[in-house]
């Protein structure tokens, strides 16, 4: 019988992707004995306190991601009997300038992190070994290993949406984005791929983006009043759940990335993808022409000309296909065994 107790700590209740992911993580975890702590519901040493309190009589694990890990880290520190493991994030080289303080006082806590931690989790190949790289941490490799994000596999003959928007319309191929309006996500490289784009194929095309953030309205004014009104729809911050089964084709314009939880979300509905081959674990997900194409990053030319492929080979991508790969691979329930396994 497992007498472990396994705590998963994420920083916030948002609906972004480490915290998305952990809660179907915790969900899925194969035991009774686990509970999914959000730290802003409490101050931090409110927090501490709960940590001290549930391993007194409990064989502690705890599973921290992102910014939850310094809390991980401080209370692992006080108590080593805990085993602590830690997931990155994104790709921590686009993030962090090298002669910086900032560098310097990440490094001081990694290096901190990974002599605390049982092990430290990476989303991708392409992270782990950036963040090695990055830090000339090649001296702890058995600290590290690689499990890719899970995603819950819907059942396709239950899916109830509720789609309010008369912008979905079967006659069009819908295209669907998805996440905060940030340098990042290179959302003006999509805007200015639609330039690129041929008045017969914007017929033929609409596009909806789910997201908000800083940068919102600041599009949102550019698309009023523009010619490609009438194709772009924003829907602001929105359960991309909620779009997927009527979408065609998933477009993930990213500038870099970690390991997208979007991306694989729309894969299991069968959506084939256009993604930029930047910094990320995308090559590790995308099978060109199987389950998506790739477009040059930061290239808003080749992004135009990866939609009209689209739209003129759509027919090849096989849904059915693109589903069977995501359950294979990237199924919750597999990755969930995968973070059991690493406790024993």
């Amino acid at each position: 019988m497992d007498k472990n107790f396994y705590l998963f700590v994420i920083p916030d209740s948002k609906n972004h992707g480490a915290q998305n992911f952990f809660r179907r993580l915790h969900q899925n975890f194969d035991s009774k004995n686990k509970m999914l702590l959000i730290e802003d519901q409490r101050s931090f040493i409110e927090n501490f306190f709960l940590l001290n309190n549930l391993s007194k009589n409990k064989k502690l694990k705890l599973i921290t991601t992102v910014n939850s890990n310094k809390l991980g880290l401080l209370y692992k520190i006080f108590n080593r009997k805990i085993d602590l493991i830690a997931r990155l994030g994104n790709t921590v080289s686009q993030e962090i300038k090298k002669k910086t303080l900032k560098f310097i006082l990440h490094k001081i806590f990694y290096y901190l992190l990974i002599l605390f931690s049982k092990k430290i989790i990476f989303q991708s190949k392409l992270m782990k070994n950036d963040f090695i790289n990055f830090f000339n941490f090649e001296n702890y490799l058995e600290k590290f290993t690689v499990i890719n994000n899970g995603v819950s596999i819907p059942d396709q003959n239950s899916v109830n949406y509720k789609i309010n928007s008369r912008s979905f319309k079967r006659s069009k191929l819908n295209f669907l984005l998805v996440g905060s309006f940030k340098h990042q996500k290179g959302y003006d490289i999509f805007f200015d791929s639609l330039n690129y784009l041929e008045g017969c194929l914007i017929e033929k095309i609409h596009f909806h983006i789910c997201g908000a953030g800083e940068k919102f309205n600041y599009f949102k004014s550019i698309l009023i009043n523009s010619k490609y009104e009438k194709i772009v729809t924003m829907h602001g911050e929105v359960k991309p759940e909620n779009f997927y089964n009527d979408s065609n084709v998933y477009l993930l314009p990213s500038r870099f990335e970690g390991f997208s939880n979007s991306l694989i979300e729309a894969l299991s509905f069968g959506l084939p993808a256009i993604v930029a081959d930047c910094p990320s674990a995308n090559r590790e997900v995308i099978s060109d022409n199987f389950n998506g194409v790739f477009f040059s990053n930061e290239n808003s030319k080749d992004l135009a000309n990866k939609i009209k492929y689209m739209v003129e080979n759509h027919a090849q991508f096989k849904k059915e296909l693109i589903i069977e790969d995501v359950i294979r691979r990237f199924s919750i329930n597999v990755i969930a065994s995968l973070y059991k396994k690493l406790f024993i």
